[in-house]
Parts: C-alpha cells; sequence; structure tokens
C-alpha cells in the first residue's frame, strides 16, 4: 500500500511517480516494467520511490484509487448528466486507457468502479433518479461491470462518439424492462 502524503511536495512527487507509470504502460506491457526502468525514465533515486511506495503494484494501486477518488466524488444522482460527466471523466483519462489496455488490465476498471460504488451508493442514486431498478448485489455487479466494459469498448474504438451520446446510449441500457423493478 502506498504510503499516505500530507506535504505538497510528498503529494506531487507520489503524482510525478503515478504519472511515469502511466507513460512507460503507454509503451511497455505493465509486467515488464521495473522499479529501476520507472526511476531511470523520471530521473529519480530509487530510495525516493521506496519513500513513498513498496513496490510497482503499490503504484498502480495508488494510481487506480487516485483515478477513482475523482470519478467517484462527482455528482451522486444518476441520469443522463451524470452518465455524460462519467464518460467525460473517461475521455479525460485516455492515457490511463491506454496504459491499462496497452498491459491487458482493463479489467481494472471495473474492479476499481466496484471498490468505490457500492450498492448503497448504487441504491441512493438511482432512487434519485428517472430509472426505476431494483439494486441487489447482482444488479449492482451487471451495471458497474456493464457500464466499465461500456468505457473500454468506447476508448478501443477511438472515443468515436461524444460522451453525450455515450451518456445516451448507457442510459437506453439501464432502461431496459430486465433490469426494472416489476
Amino acid at each position: 500500500m502506498a504510503k499516505i502524503c500530507i506535504s505538497e511536495k510528498t503529494v506531487s512527487r507520489q503524482l510525478l511517480i503515478e504519472n511515469g507509470l502511466i507513460e512507460l504502460m503507454q509503451q511497455t506491457k505493465y509486467e515488464e516494467i521495473t522499479v529501476a526502468e520507472l526511476c531511470r525514465h523520471l530521473n529519480l533515486p530509487r530510495r525516493s520511490f521506496y519513500r513513498y511506495f513498496r513496490n510497482m503494484d503499490d503504484v498502480l494501486d495508488s494510481l487506480m484509487n487516485h483515478t477513482f477518488q475523482k470519478f467517484a466524488s462527482s455528482d451522486s444522482v444518476l441520469n443522463v448528466r451524470k452518465l455524460e460527466r462519467d464518460f467525460t471523466f473517461w475521455l479525460n483519462q485516455k492515457p490511463l486507457l491506454q496504459a491499462l489496455s496497452n498491459s491487458g488490465l482493463n479489467n481494472k476498471i471495473a474492479e476499481y468502479t466496484l471498490r468505490y460504488v457500492d450498492e448503497d451508493m448504487l441504491r441512493k442514486s438511482l432512487a434519485a433518479s428517472d430509472l426505476n431498478m431494483d439494486i441487489s448485489r447482482e444488479v449492482n455487479l451487471f451495471v458497474v461491470t456493464g457500464l466499465s466494459a461500456l468505457v473500454v469498448a468506447w476508448y478501443e474504438d477511438g472515443f468515436q462518439k461524444t460522451p453525450e451520446q455515450m451518456a445516451n446510449i448507457a442510459h437506453r441500457m439501464l432502461s431496459i424492462p430486465i433490469l426494472a423493478n416489476k
């Protein structure tokens, strides 16, 4: 687990390391990147790396947590506007999506979304929305992984549709009667 950074300088250094990992992952598969290579890329002493992280998995975990903290902090009512903001967020995360895709780690999107969007959060969000859905654990898994897969597919298609178009597609999918309350 990454060390908790308090000062602006330490937060900045940790983010530098995370962003360096994204840069390297756009060219090299994650499992092939070493601490030494990341430090060389950043012109950073190895001991500085270990001041913030134990290993490469800590860097990836910290990167994903920071990304999803930003993602999960947005408006909680699930409607077309919220979905459009979510797709705009992911459009702005293209370097991360490219890095994860290059390393075959697209599953991290769903994995971390499930960590940050729990059943209660989704239930409250949907209760305030225009969607009529019963939220069980299974429906939560279906919705979250489905939306995550939609983001990955959108990236793989080169973001050909706008965030607004993707939000409308997602909203229509969430409105399908199979998910609706009976």
